[in-house]
């Protein structure tokens, strides 16, 4: 099974939490997980998996631009 994690982050601090989801995803080997800044998704792994995670800091209780717009233009 494939899981993707796609994130953006400003200082860092998504993407080691991504990273740390990742990690615990890989227990199993029987799932393959590919960690993905929002600028660089790659499509074909995202279209296989079965599960989708999105990681993004938080400005006044609303989610990044940045993942809005992706979300908006990529589905």
């Amino acid at each position: 099974m494939k899981l993707s994690i796609i994130y953006h982050t400003e200082s860092k601090n998504t993407q080691k939490v991504a990273e740390l989801i990742a990690d615990g995803a890989r227990i199993s080997d029987e799932i393959e997980v590919k960690c993905m800044p929002i600028e660089d998704v790659d499509r074909d792994f995202l279209d296989a998996s079965k599960a989708v995670f999105f990681g993004t800091p938080v400005y006044c209780g609303m989610y990044s631009w940045q993942i809005k717009k992706w979300l908006y233009t990529n589905n």
